[in-house]
C-alpha cells in the first residue's frame, strides 16, 4: 500500500514546477485530464485497499476477542466445578482451537475433578 501512496504523491508532484529562486512559492501547472483521471484512480485504489485492510483487522480483533472470552468463561467454569486449575492446564486450554474449546464447554459439564480435565486434554 505504501508503494501506491508513494506513486500517487509522485504523480501529484508532476504538477509542481521546480522552485525558482526569488519566488516565495513553487509554480503550479494544471494537470491534463488524463493525469487527473490517473491520479484519482490511484487514490481510489489506495482508499479501497485501506478499507479492506481495516475490515480485515476489525474482523481479526473480533474473532480474537471471542476466543479469549470463551477461554475465560471455560476456565471460570472449570475452576468453579473442579477447583483451582493449574497454570499448565490453563495454558493447554488456552492453546485449544475454537472447535475443541466448544467441545470442552460441553464436556466440562460432566467433570467432577481436575483429573477429568486432564484425561480430556490427553485424549486424541
Amino acid at each position: 500500500m505504501l508503494a501506491k501512496w508513494t506513486d500517487a504523491v509522485a504523480k501529484s508532484s508532476v504538477f509542481l514546477r521546480p522552485h525558482r529562486p526569488g519566488r516565495l512559492f513553487p509554480e503550479f501547472t494544471m494537470p491534463s485530464e488524463e493525469q487527473e483521471v490517473d491520479f484519482m484512480k490511484t487514490m481510489q485504489q489506495i482508499d479501497a485497499e485501506y478499507k479492506s485492510e481495516m475490515n480485515r483487522v476489525r474482523l481479526e480483533g473480533r474473532l480474537e476477542g471471542r476466543l479469549e472470552g470463551g477461554q475465560e468463561i471455560i476456565l471460570g467454569l472449570l475452576t468453579r466445578r473442579c477447583g483451582n486449575v493449574s497454570t499448565d492446564m490453563q495454558v493447554r486450554v488456552q492453546a485449544l482451537p475454537q472447535v475443541r474449546l466448544k467441545e470442552l464447554s460441553v464436556a466440562l459439564l460432566d467433570f467432577t475433578s481436575l483429573a477429568d480435565l486432564e484425561a480430556w486434554l490427553n485424549q486424541d
